[in-house]
């Protein structure tokens, strides 16, 4: 028998995790109370509805934060069972018929854009494609072509003439107009947000703002608690770079703007418009999937070894309670507005992907599995003395190889990488200044 009456609080357990995997999870009402927003029942606890209640009175901002409860907090669903929540809208057919060689990518502060836009770098270097890379070493953060600011002329290596720049991944703050003078008109864009409480804990912690706020509030005090400390009274703190609505920011809307709710919605309707593909962090192997598929590439071109990991960040993990989630929603709406609008997108895209799509996923990962291992032993030889790798076919890809030297360019890290591909564009274009 599987429930024992000698544990009942077990028998409860178990019985509601199989009305969760039976009748998913908005058929699952223990300890919940049902509201409708937007059309749907949304299920929250009664903990939630009690800091919900105490939100501004636009039915919009609740529902958003039930629509990333849906999806977060109270998600137990695999991607899967997700996937059947959603109407059929038909299969996306992929109508591209070579590969997409001018592209930008839109690099969001914490959303995992190190890793993405080593893979664009590569793809540029490898194909001969004409990257926009920094002017010069000796700037203020060098890497970014719009530092705090839009593409800056002065801050990018100027081309010869007869030259176009292909491919854009590196930080500036996004400006469809400003982007279509250096790129043109047929141009895909590509995007990618974080979950809102993950990215603004990273930040805090990346920037060295728990230090900032030990050193001001006590050093008695947890990493968790010197946040809840910020986000009572966030106005009265020092501002940390990237933790304010800092993916919409990253978009293109000012921090005034991201305040305004009429502003936030008209803004979020031109992205959805001008950005093919916004990844999901979250989903980063099924995003790079929906990736290839638009821009027609291989699954070599989307291979990756992950970079900028924060090692120490992940041994002094943050958990924010509830009462933190709701400050934070409170503070970053606009953030959380645009991550639950393109994490809905986003299912849809996968949804009308067609049957193999999961497949498709998890062959990627079996393949960069045995890639990880390969590049790490082979970095241990400092990439000199490494047979190459065959990755064989399948239906989705015919058999490559990687060497050393794609396992080198993969696993360095982004600024040293910067400064090998600016010496070699110089020499290209023979570019003396």
């Amino acid at each position: 028998m599987l429930c024992n009456t000698d544990k009942p609080r077990y028998c409860i357990i178990v019985l509601n995790l199989l009305l969760i995997q039976v009748n998913g999870i908005e058929n699952y009402y223990h300890g919940f109370n049902i509201e409708r927003f937007g059309g749907q029942n949304r299920m929250i606890s009664f903990f939630d509805r009690e800091h919900i209640a105490k939100l501004s009175s636009s039915k919009l901002e609740k529902d958003i934060y039930l629509r990333y409860l849906d999806y977060n907090k109270y998600n137990t669903l695999s991607l899967e069972q997700i996937m059947e929540t959603f109407p059929n809208k038909g299969k996306d057919v992929n109508t591209c018929t070579q590969p997409q060689k001018k592209v930008v990518f839109l690099k969001v502060h914490k959303a995992g854009s190190t890793t993405v836009q080593n893979i664009f770098l590569r793809y540029g270097d490898t194909h001969g494609l004409n990257i926009a890379l920094p002017k010069a070493y000796d700037m203020e953060c060098f890497n970014y072509l719009g530092f705090q600011s839009i593409l800056n002329h002065s801050r990018i290596m100027k081309l010869p003439k007869n030259k176009t720049i292909d491919i854009i991944c590196n930080h500036a703050i996004y400006n469809k107009k400003v982007f279509t003078e250096f790129m043109g008109f047929d141009t895909t864009y590509i995007g990618i947000l974080r979950d809102p409480v993950n990215q603004w804990s990273s930040a805090t912690f990346f920037y060295g703002f728990i230090e900032y706020l030990r050193d001001l509030l006590g050093e008695h005090l947890e990493d968790r608690q010197l946040l809840s400390a910020v986000l009572e009274e966030p106005s009265i703190f020092h501002d940390c770079p990237h933790t304010h609505n800092s993916m919409f920011e990253d978009l293109g809307l000012s921090i005034n703007d991201s305040v305004n709710q009429s502003a936030v919605e008209n803004y979020l309707r031109l992205l959805d418009n001008e950005i093919s593909l916004v990844m999901i962090m979250e989903y980063f192997d099924e995003s790079l999937i929906l990736m290839k598929r638009l821009l027609c590439w291989d699954i070599k071109d989307i291979m990756y070894v992950p970079l900028n990991i924060n090692s120490e960040k992940m041994k002094r993990k943050i958990n924010l309670t509830d009462k933190d989630q709701h400050n934070l929603f409170k503070y970053n709406y606009a953030d959380f507005r645009l991550y639950v609008h393109f994490k809905e997108k986003f299912f849809n895209k996968i949804k009308q992907s067609g049957n193999n799509f999961l497949a498709e996923v998890k062959y990627f990962q079996n393949a960069r599995k045995s890639v990880t291992e390969y590049c790490k032993r082979c970095q241990s030889s400092n990439f000199s003395s490494c047979t190459d790798l065959k990755i064989l076919s399948s239906e989705w890809s015919e058999q490559f190889t990687i060497t050393g030297k794609d396992c080198r360019f993969m696993m360095t890290q982004e600024e040293s990488l910067l400064v090998e591909l600016m010496n070699k564009a110089r020499q290209k274009y023979g570019i003396t200044h």
